[in-house]
């Protein structure tokens, strides 16, 4: 099991809040999406954890690098959708189990319903900072997600070739006022090379559209987590 954890922090009143960046990503401009006046900023820092369970001993199937390029990182509340990011980001899950802090935007207060989020297989035009993701400008060249390890004693690097849109509501609204929250995103690794009971071979393409869909199941659910124990907060 892998564990994403958003840190959602409220700014008050600061004109030189580090969290408000000028780019246009993310902005806590008060401008109605977030419900507040202005005077009060919102910011969510986004880190990784993963845990360090193996997935299925029993096939010698391990895990040891695993990263998704991710873009289109947005909140949603009743007035509308907040940007978090919409460039493409390399996200590198920890797999030793440490946070790593992967991102910090601002946002406006506001009672937020739902994360909004696309795993990128980023354009022919398109510049990106890890270049496993980019080998060349054709479709099979581009890829959103890579995973490597080993399955029964043979190396594998897993690529995925498809961009996929992910929407998951919060497990209770997250109400953003003055005070931190976590939001934990549960991203449930053990599916991705498992189906219907049979551990998958990664280095077989005809296994290639099963994974892909493991994987965007495999983000399973978004909730307010104060106490960063992975499990949904009872309020």
């Amino acid at each position: 099991m892998a564990i994403f954890t958003f840190t959602i922090l409220t700014m008050v009143g600061c004109s030189n809040n580090p969290l408000t960046s000028e780019n246009g990503n993310g902005n806590g401009n008060g401008n109605g999406n977030g419900g507040g006046s202005g005077s009060e900023t919102a910011g969510i820092k986004l880190n990784v954890i993963t845990s360090e369970e193996t997935d299925d001993p029993s096939a010698n199937l391990s895990i040891s690098e695993a990263k998704a390029l991710l873009s289109k990182i947005e909140v949603e509340n009743s007035s509308g959708s907040r940007e978090i990011n919409m460039n493409s980001l390399v996200v590198n899950f920890n797999l030793s189990g440490d946070v790593k802090q992967v991102i910090e935007k601002s946002i406006p207060e506001g009672i937020y319903t739902k994360i909004k989020f696309q795993l990128h297989k980023p354009e022919d035009f398109e510049t990106v900072s890890d270049p496993e993701f980019k080998t060349g400008t054709s479709g099979n060249q581009r890829f959103s997600v890579i995973i490597k390890g080993s399955y029964n004693g043979s190396a594998f690097v897993y690529k995925s070739r498809k961009s996929v849109n992910i929407v998951l509501n919060f497990h209770q609204p997250v109400d953003i006022r003055n005070n931190m929250k976590n939001i934990t995103l549960l991203l449930q690794k053990n599916l991705w090379f498992i189906s219907n009971g049979i551990t998958l071979n990664p280095n077989d393409e005809d296994n290639s559209d099963i994974i892909d869909d493991n994987i965007k199941r495999s983000f399973a659910k978004a909730f307010k987590d104060d106490d960063k124990n992975g499990r949904p907060d009872d309020n």
